[in-house]
């Protein structure tokens, strides 16, 4: 926005949560492979159906709803083309060659009714090193092995959030070898059964009904986790802030002004708040007192 005259206050309305859990993407490490070998990669979607060559597989931490597993292959230690390989067992029929591990992600139902999603594109084959896929051989994900072996085991410990609604808590895994991937339990409650282990705590998000029956968002990120080990006798609590205040940071460059609304919660956690039947509003003020401005916040 510009205007040319001096901006002394902003007055903000109605506040108000929004959380998008990272649709996490991935980024091929193409630092020591020659231009031409990279120049225009394509996906092709695998089908084993109509696959009439040699096949292995590739083992996921679990069996899923859904899962994906994108692949890039690798010829003469150069970078060709991805390969997306879609399905639910715990299991993925993939063609037999070297590739890379760009990304995978799995969704699967959770005890009580609650559900699982894993996401890695970090941790893996980090030396470069191809993943070879033999005939009629499996091959384990090995940057999820602690959550494949508590969901084998069927153990899970609480993870309690301050509001008793639909919420979900992030986490990420560590493993042996270092970071895993992004664990997202979603629940019907404040109570969240998650598969015993070692995480980072990333934070909740849950969805909360006003008096008026107006539905609000909260996602709450921890700045600082610190990593927890989840037991079956754990019960861990988030902490609730008691109050939330709203701010607008303001950068003026020329006659260029941006804002952005940002909100806090009294105990240090970075939070987002929405309700969509309410965006927040803004007046902006000149010295004397006039409104330069008005408007409303957009989310995302």
């Amino acid at each position: 926005m510009r205007t040319s005259k001096t901006i002394i206050g902003i007055i903000l309305g109605a506040s108000g949560l929004a959380f998008v859990l990272g649709g996490a993407g991935f980024a091929a490490d193409e630092s020591s492979v020659p231009a031409t070998a990279v120049a225009a990669p394509k996906f092709e979607n695998f089908d084993p159906a109509k696959y009439t060559g040699e096949t292995g597989k590739i083992e996921l931490p679990m069996a899923g709803q859904t899962a994906m597993v994108m692949l890039r292959k690798v010829q003469d230690g150069k970078l060709g083309d991805y390969l997306q390989v879609s399905g639910k067992d715990a299991e993925m029929t993939v063609p037999v060659g070297s590739y890379r591990l760009a990304y995978y992600y799995v969704n699967a139902i959770g005890k009580n009714g609650s559900s699982l999603t894993f996401v890695s594109n970090s941790g893996i084959n980090e030396n470069g090193q191809a993943l070879e896929i033999k005939s009629g051989e499996s091959v384990a994900i090995e940057a999820a092995g602690q959550l494949a072996a508590s969901i084998k085991a069927g153990k899970t410990g609480k993870i309690i959030v301050p509001f008793d609604s639909d919420s979900s808590v992030s986490l990420r895994t560590l493993e042996k070898n270092g970071p895993g991937g992004q664990l997202m339990v979603r629940g019907k409650s404040g109570v969240i059964e998650v598969p015993t282990g070692k995480y980072e705590l990333v934070g909740y998000t849950s969805m909360v009904t006003a008096k008026d029956k107006t539905k609000w968002y909260i996602n709450v990120s921890k700045q600082s986790g610190g990593n927890v080990e989840i037991t079956p006798t754990t019960n861990m609590k988030f902490k609730a802030s008691s109050s939330y205040s709203a701010s607008v940071k303001v950068a003026q460059n020329g006659d260029q002004v941006s804002m952005a609304l940002e909100i806090a919660a009294d105990n240090g956690d970075k939070c987002t708040i929405m309700s969509k039947a309410q965006p927040p509003s803004f007046k902006v003020l000149s010295k004397s007192g006039e409104v330069l401005m008005s408007g409303k916040f957009a989310y995302g």
